[in-house]
C-alpha cells in the first residue's frame, strides 16, 4: 500500500490529522499491507502515532531536512515484522548530490527523500527492495528525479526485485512518468484512470499521482485505490492505493 496521509500541522479545520488519524490507521488496516509506504509524514507527534497503531510494523524513516517548515516530514517505508527480516536500509536526496542530507537541486522547492529497504521473506533465500518517494511540486525537479530514481531502479533490479511507491505530483501522461516506465520499472496499474488526490473531496477531476512501480520478477494479481469516507470525513486528502503481488 502506497498512502499520502498528509502532514500532521496543516491546518485543514474539519480535516485536522487529530480528527482523522484514527481514520488512517482503519484503512490501513482494512487493506492489511504486508508492506507500506507513506508519504507527508511528520518525525514527532504524527510519526509516534502511526508506530504506536501499528506496533507489528517496522518503521524506517528519514527526515528530508533542507530547512523550514517541512523539514520534519518523511517518506517511510514499513514493513510486517512476521513476514520479512531486514538486509539492509537507507536513503537519498531527489538532487544532484543525492548523498548529501537535506540538499535539493533543479529549482526544487523541498529537499526530497527516496527511502528503501532490502528485505528477504521469512523462509525464503530471496530478497527484494522496496522504496518510498514523495517528488517535488517543480516541473523541472520532478522530471530529474525521474530520471534519478529511474537510473538507482536500473542498477538495483540487478540484485533483486524491485517495488517503488509514491506520491510523484505529476500525472499518467507526463515525461517523469515515461521516464519511471520505460527502463527496469512498470506501472502496476497502468490502465487506471481513477484519480488518487481528491482535496478532501473537491477536486474534479481528481489526479492520477500516488504510483506503486515494480520490475521484474513481480507479478501482479489485483490493485484497487480506497476511495472510502465516513460522513464527509477523508483519512486525507490522498487516496492510498493497494497493490497485490506474488
Amino acid at each position: 500500500m502506497t498512502f499520502n496521509i498528509r502532514y500532521g500541522r496543516a491546518e485543514d479545520g474539519p480535516h485536522a490529522w487529530v480528527k482523522r488519524r484514527a481514520l488512517v490507521v482503519e484503512r490501513i488496516r482494512a487493506f492489511d499491507p504486508d508492506l507500506l509506504a507513506l508519504q507527508e509524514c511528520e518525525d514527532g507527534p504524527q510519526a509516534a502515532y502511526v508506530k504506536s497503531a501499528l506496533p507489528d510494523y517496522a518503521f524506517i524513516g528519514y527526515r528530508r531536512e533542507g530547512g523550514g517548515s517541512t523539514a520534519a516530514e518523511m517518506a517511510p517505508v514499513l514493513y510486517k515484522r512476521a513476514a520479512f527480516e531486514q538486509v539492509a536500509a537507507g536513503r537519498f536526496w531527489l538532487s544532484e548530490t543525492p548523498d548529501a542530507v537535506g540538499s535539493k537541486s533543479w529549482g526544487a522547492m523541498f529537499a526530497r527523500t527516496l527511502t528503501w529497504v532490502q528485505l528477504r521473506p521469512r523462509g525464503s533465500a530471496d530478497t527484494m527492495i522496496f522504496g518510498s518517494t514523495h517528488f517535488d511540486l517543480i516541473p523541472g525537479a520532478i522530471e530529474a528525479a525521474a530520471r534519478l530514481v529511474a537510473d538507482w531502479a536500473t542498477e538495483v533490479a540487478r540484485q533483486a526485485p524491485v517495488i517503488i511507491c509514491g506520491d510523484f505530483n505529476a500525472g499518467k501522461g507526463s515525461t517523469a512518468y515515461a521516464t519511471l516506465t520505460s527502463g527496469a520499472l512498470r506501472d502496476a496499474a497502468p490502465q487506471s484512470l481513477e484519480g488518487t488526490f481528491h482535496d478532501y473531496g473537491r477536486a474534479n477531476p481528481r489526479k492520477s499521482i500516488d504510483w506503486v512501480l515494480v520490475s521484474g520478477g513481480l507479478v501482479v494479481v489485483s490493485t484497487g485505490i480506497d476511495t472510502y469516507e465516513r460522513d464527509g470525513l477523508y483519512p486525507s486528502d490522498h487516496f492510498p492505493v493497494g497493490v497485490t503481488f506474488r
